[in-house]
């Protein structure tokens, strides 16, 4: 069953680029992010994926490895996602570096690429930011169905690669569909520098 106590990060938890490199993460906080992995849900419980908690060049990072198909990317980004959420609502930093090129010294497992990563620290800036700090579209542009405003505000300030907030959604009858937009290659990596 899904954690429902991390819908309060969805409205506030902001990508941090910026970490205090004098506070290494403590066996405590080591330890909550792998309860975060361990208790993460999928999707699409069929996909086969991994996470992996490793220590880095700067700080620890979480690499998803998944097979090759569209549908295991998405299950492996919803998981991450409940990662993202958890550790915000512990305290940790999170950075997304999605859809890049493997770390050199990363080797996918058998069946499977490497398919995102999220650095995790102690972050130097606040964690969350005020409703007013998101640079997101209008409710109206995420949907064409009033009674889906409330529903889909988490999904609103959601963060997307450069920011592109690539998803619409409509409603038919009892049926919601999501569409998400066509855009430019993803396969330059991200750049972290760059806001979300």
């Amino acid at each position: 069953m899904l954690d429902t106590s991390l819908y309060h990060a969805m409205l506030e938890r902001r990508s941090i680029r910026h970490y205090d490199d004098t506070k290494p993460l403590t066996d405590e906080q080591i330890a909550l992010a792998k309860a975060s992995i361990a208790n993460a849900q999928p999707l699409l419980p069929g996909e086969t994926y991994r996470l992996e908690l490793a220590r880095a060049k700067e700080g620890w990072r979480i690499y998803g490895f998944c097979e090759a198909t569209q549908l295991s990317h998405v299950n492996l980004g919803f998981v991450m996602q409940q990662i993202d959420l958890a550790l915000h609502a512990k305290g940790l930093g999170r950075l997304w570096f999605g859809m890049g090129l493997a770390p050199k010294d990363i080797q996918a497992p058998a069946g499977m690429v490497y398919a995102m990563a999220m650095k995790i620290g102690c972050a130097s800036i606040a964690l969350a930011r005020p409703l007013a700090g998101f640079d997101r579209k209008a409710i109206e542009e995420v949907t064409d169905a009033p009674t889906l405003h409330a529903l889909l505000e988490p999904v609103r300030l959601a963060p997307s690669a450069r920011n592109s907030q690539p998803w619409f959604f409509t409603l038919e009858g009892q049926t919601l569909h999501a569409w998400r937009a066509r855009h430019r290659s993803t396969k330059k990596a991200h750049d972290p520098h760059e806001p979300d």
